[in-house]
């Protein structure tokens, strides 16, 4: 189970906002998405809390002596460097992101568990992979490659990129 967390607004400047920058998000637990916007830094916004896990002996945490864990919020750690943003959750972590980015921007996103990778209004070079969810792009423009291995993959595109593109999920539709 998971408890409510208290959300974070962070705000990240590129290092030079005249050229494209590049975000890249690492989750296991929760969901992603990333909007394009007309500002010049990227706002990570998150909400969630850290996940209780049951203890190696097999008993439940919320035990009756008296004793409580107390949960921590959901963390998010972010990194920038030469205009590339990083972005990266702890395992045990389980919550939202949402992120806002210069519509021209460059994308790695992915996750594992716990919700979909949503990408709307950004163009540029797009990787959207999501292990247990969908992928959604909707008004994109660029290059892109959108997997899922359990989850459909669903893209609505401006402009294509001349780059090669693929949109391939193992257990869910795709509708391009």
């Amino acid at each position: 189970p998971s408890t409510p967390g208290t959300g974070q607004r962070l705000v990240v400047p590129l290092s030079d906002p005249s050229r494209p920058g590049t975000l890249k998000v690492r989750i296991i637990q929760g969901s992603v998405t990333v909007r394009g916007g007309d500002g010049r830094d990227v706002v990570i916004n998150s909400s969630g809390s850290r996940r209780e896990r049951n203890r190696p002996d097999g008993r439940d945490r919320g035990r009756n002596d008296g004793l409580r864990r107390l949960e921590q919020p959901f963390g998010v750690e972010v990194e920038e460097e030469n205009n590339v943003v990083t972005v990266s959750t702890s395992p045990q972590d389980d919550g939202q992101l949402v992120i806002e980015v210069p519509r021209r921007m460059n994308l790695q996103v992915s996750a594992v568990n716990g919700g979909g990778v949503a990408v709307e209004g950004v163009e540029g070079d797009i990787e959207a992979n999501n292990v247990n969810g969908s992928v959604t792009l909707n008004d994109v423009a660029g290059s892109v490659v959108a997997h899922s291995v359990n989850g459909e993959v669903r893209a609505t595109l401006l402009r294509v990129g001349t780059s090669p593109m693929a949109f391939t999920s193992l257990n869910g539709g795709v509708d391009v």
